[in-house]
């Protein structure tokens, strides 16, 4: 029997016994109650111990929960810190980056239109020594087309 079962029976006796005559006074079997006060003497140990126990274990358990539930949100907070530092090195290196391209493209520019000046400058300069070339090369065919004229008037 556990200690509810035991306390029932009591109970039971108590409300089985007969009343004083006029009292409300009851006789109860002494013999019967002090043995199931005896046995609850006895059961009442285990219980009480298997209560602390239960109450110690749940404390356990809820203290373990505790640091688990702590570990948790400073695992999440370590984990947010460092998603926030490389958010912060992603943004700067994105900035970075987006400056060399500029940076590259000014230069890739300046090269570019380096580039075209000098070969305008180039084929100026050819352009000129074409057009002295093509002028030495007039003068030639005049200097020619006149000793060809001379050489025809003195053969005439």
């Amino acid at each position: 029997m556990d200690v509810l079962e035991i306390l029932n029976e009591i109970e039971d006796v108590v409300e089985a016994s007969k009343p004083a005559l006029f009292s409300s006074k009851i006789a109860i079997d002494k013999e019967e109650i002090l043995d199931l006060v005896s046995e609850l003497r006895l059961k009442l140990p285990d219980d009480i111990k298997q209560a602390t126990w239960i109450k110690e274990e749940r404390d356990r358990i809820l203290n373990e929960a505790k640091l688990d539930g702590q570990k948790v949100v400073n695992d999440a907070k370590v984990e947010l810190s460092r998603l926030l530092s490389e958010d912060s090195v992603m943004i700067e290196a994105q900035k970075r980056a987006a400056q060399m391209l500029a940076d590259a493209k000014k230069q890739a520019a300046t090269i570019t239109l380096g580039s075209i000046e000098y070969s305008d400058k180039m084929l100026t300069d050819t352009q000129e020594k074409l057009k002295n070339i093509i002028e030495t090369l007039n003068d030639n065919r005049r200097q020619l087309n006149d000793m060809a004229a001379s050489v025809k008037r003195t053969n005439q």
